[in-house]
């Protein structure tokens, strides 16, 4: 039809749902066609969620430093346009990215600001996954209480707002934090990592359903069931491996070398 600002909002939405699938190639492709149309049309809102959505599929796949760039310029669109709400996304889905890498206290700032502007503009938009990140920041820290009372609170944002994938987060981090506790709580770990592998499969999420097996293997080797943490950990690492994820691939080569 000739609307080339909403091909390049629709471009960058795709991009995101190619990566939530582990279509790495099609996530990149996506990414930079709504990047490419947006800056034709010269429509800051837009381009600054193409380059999020570009550093978003970017920083799943482990390019940390691309993914930082397009977010940074994402950033700066979304200020010269006064779009809160999209620098809102952009601290929580580079907070995300950040964690992904571990680059711990980088995530933490990027995380922190973004549930402060959620607050400052009413968003529950994300809010669950993104509060959910913060509470394995914690968990990493080694602040257990603060990790389980941000997740609880996470998953409560995400089952009353019902997000169903921001609720799979939260659950999977849950379960983390309960294997992790001085008394591990295995019997819910493992309900609540079942319970977020269930909500990915169903949408397909791939890079959150490779995540959440490595979680439900080690929450299976602290039961004892060492032929299902042995599967499990194999499935991480051929979904992995499917989508190309460097960083997964060697997180589910860990895993299985315990196994």
């Amino acid at each position: 039809l000739g609307n080339r600002l909403e091909e390049a909002a629709i471009a960058g939405v795709l991009a995101f749902g190619y990566g939530l699938h582990g279509e790495f190639a099609q996530a990149f492709a996506a990414a930079q066609h709504g990047i490419e149309l947006a800056r034709k049309v010269e429509h800051l809102p837009t381009l600054a969620a193409c380059l999020q959505f570009g550093g978003v599929a970017k920083g799943w796949h482990g390019e940390i430093d691309d993914s930082v760039a397009g977010f940074g310029e994402a950033l700066a669109c979304s200020e010269k346009a006064g779009d809160v709400f999209r620098k809102y996304l952009i601290y929580g889905w580079r907070g995300e990215a950040y964690l992904l890498v571990e680059r711990i206290e980088a995530a933490e700032g990027d995380l922190t600001q973004c549930l402060a502007l959620g607050d400052q503009i009413g968003t529950t938009f994300h809010r669950g996954a993104f509060q959910a990140f913060l509470a394995r920041i914690r968990l990493l820290q080694g602040d257990l209480a603060s990790a389980l009372q941000i997740g609880d609170q996470a998953l409560q944002i995400a089952t009353d707002t019902a997000q169903p994938w921001s609720r799979s987060i939260a659950l999977r981090i849950g379960a983390e934090t309960l294997l992790a506790a001085q008394a591990a709580d295995v019997a819910n770990a493992e309900q609540a990592v079942r319970a977020a592998i269930e909500i990915q499969e169903k949408r397909e999420c791939r890079c959150d359903l490779a995540a959440s097996a490595i979680v439900l293997s080690e929450v299976l080797a602290a039961k004892g069931d060492a032929a299902g943490a042995r599967a499990a950990a194999e499935r991480a690492y051929a979904l992995y491996e499917a989508m190309g994820m460097a960083p997964g691939i060697a997180k589910a080569r860990a895993v299985l070398a315990k196994t």
